[in-house]
C-alpha cells in the first residue's frame, strides 16, 4: 500500500513556517526590549547628569555669596562700579565640563510688588507713591504715554490681594476669559517674567520694561546705590526727582559720575543738574550709596547637559541671603 507524503511534508512545512513566524515576532520583541532598555538607560544618564549640574551649580551659589562678602569686605559696604569681583566673569573646569558665574550688582531697579501699595498707604506722610512712580519710570523708557495707564493698572492689579479690577486694569475675570485661561496671581510676582502673562505686556513692551524692574519680596520701592548706576540706568532716577531733571540730564551726571572717585548721596546730589532742584521735589530715601541686592548668573557644561542658572541674594541684617534661584532657559 503506497502512503500519500504530501500531507505530511506540508504540515511539516507549516510547522517551519510557524517557526519562522515565532522567530521573527521574538526578534522584534527583543528588538523592541533593547530599544527600551537604551533609551531608559540614555533617560536615567540625563537626568543624573542634569542633577549633578544642579549640584555644582548649587556650588556657584556658595562662590556667589563668597564673592559678595568679599566685596563688601574690600569697600566696607560701600560697593561702586571699580570694586574687584562684581561683573567678572568667571570660568572653572569639572569633571566632565566647566562651570561659569559672574556676580553683578542688582540694586538699582524698581521693585513691581511696590504696586501692592494701597490707596491708604499712599496717604501716609512719607510714603512715597509707587504707581505714580512707575508712570514717570515708564514714560522716562519711552513708553507711549496712552499705554501707560494699562500697564500701571494691570500690574497693580496682579499684584494686590484684592479682586476689584482698576479703571484701566484686568483682574482673574479678564484672565479666565482668554483663549488659554489663568488667573491673576493677586499677590507678590516671584519672577518679572510673570510681567508677560499680564495685559498690556506684549513682548516688546516686555523687552523695554525688562531692564528696569526686578521682583522683591516687599512694598518698597527699593533703593538706587549712586556710585553702580550706569548709564543705561538713568531712566531709574528721572521719577526720582519727580521729572524735575530730563534723562538727557540724567545722562550728563551718571556720565560725570563715572570719571570720578565714589562719592556719598550728598556728594552726588552736589552736581549741577541736581542741586538747583529743591529738597522737596528729592526723593532722597531712594538713594544710597550701598548697595541691596546682587545677581548671580553663569551656566554649567557637563556632558551632554548645559544648564544655565541664576540667582538673587540680598543683604539683611548684614548677611547675605538668598530671594530666589532658577536653573534651566528663562522662558
Amino acid at each position: 500500500m503506497i502512503r500519500n507524503r504530501f500531507p505530511i511534508q506540508s504540515e511539516r512545512g507549516a510547522a517551519l513556517l510557524i517557526v519562522l513566524l515565532i522567530t521573527a515576532s521574538l526578534s522584534v520583541a527583543a528588538l523592541a526590549v533593547m530599544q527600551t532598555v537604551s533609551s531608559s538607560f540614555r533617560t536615567a544618564a540625563n537626568a543624573q547628569a542634569r542633577a549633578q549640574a544642579i549640584w555644582y551649580a548649587s556650588g556657584a551659589e556658595e562662590l556667589g555669596i563668597g564673592l559678595i562678602n568679599q566685596a563688601i569686605k574690600i569697600s566696607d559696604g560701600r560697593l561702586n562700579r571699580n570694586t574687584p569681583g562684581l561683573g567678572q566673569l568667571l570660568q572653572f573646569p569639572i569633571t566632565g565640563g566647566q562651570v561659569s558665574a559672574q556676580i553683578d550688582d542688582a540694586t538699582n531697579c524698581f521693585n513691581l510688588n511696590a504696586l501692592s501699595q494701597s490707596q491708604d498707604a499712599k496717604s501716609e506722610a512719607g510714603v512715597i507713591d509707587a504707581h505714580l512712580f512707575y508712570q514717570r519710570l515708564l514714560f522716562a523708557i519711552g513708553i507711549d504715554s496712552s499705554l501707560i495707564p494699562e500697564l500701571v493698572d494691570s500690574a497693580a492689579d496682579w499684584v494686590d490681594a484684592d479682586t476689584s479690577p482698576r479703571p484701566s486694569g484686568a483682574e482673574s475675570l479678564y484672565y479666565i476669559n482668554l483663549d488659554r485661561p489663568y488667573r491673576s496671581a493677586d499677590g507678590y510676582m516671584v519672577s518679572k517674567t510673570e510681567l508677560r502673562a499680564i495685559k498690556g505686556y506684549t513682548s516688546e513692551t516686555y523687552r523695554i520694561v525688562a531692564p528696569y524692574v526686578c521682583a522683591r519680596p516687599s512694598r518698597d520701592i527699593g533703593v538706587f546705590n549712586v556710585n553702580t548706576l550706569s548709564v543705561t540706568d538713568a531712566p531709574l532716577l528721572v521719577p526720582v526727582f519727580q521729572n524735575e531733571v530730563t534723562l538727557e540730564q540724567m545722562i550728563v551726571v551718571i556720565e560725570s559720575q563715572l570719571l570720578e572717585p565714589p562719592v556719598d548721596v550728598a556728594g552726588f546730589l552736589a552736581h549741577p543738574n541736581l542741586s538747583v532742584i529743591a529738597p522737596q521735589q528729592r526723593l532722597e530715601t531712594l538713594l544710597s550709596d550701598r548697595s541691596s541686592h546682587f545677581h548671580l548668573s553663569g551656566e554649567v557644561v557637563y556632558l551632554d547637559v548645559r544648564l544655565p542658572y541664576e540667582a538673587v541674594f540680598a543683604l539683611r541684617d548684614g548677611r547675605t541671603q538668598l530671594v530666589r534661584r532658577r536653573f534651566g532657559e528663562d522662558e
